[in-house]
């Protein structure tokens, strides 16, 4: 691997890194729809011009996690 190819997959992990850790800080951002794993999530329509909550290659928190959900009373 050329040093080139191997600084160039250091940033893209560290840019990765970088918008999860920037999406953990905004946990609010979880409530506007955005694709992620080919599930919909959220509930709210994004803002004019606001970035979604998933980071450039898909990923976002509610990934992963375990959906309860809980009957209204």
């Amino acid at each position: 691997m050329s040093v080139w190819r191997a600084l160039r997959d250091f940033f893209a992990v560290q840019t990765e890194l970088h918008e999860r850790m920037a999406l953990r800080d905004r946990p609010w951002e979880e409530e506007f729809l955005h694709w992620a794993g080919g599930e919909l999530h959220g509930w709210r329509l994004p803002p004019p011009g606001r970035r979604i909550g998933t980071t450039r290659d898909g990923w976002c928190p509610a990934q992963g996690r375990q959906r309860v959900i809980r009957p209204s009373a």
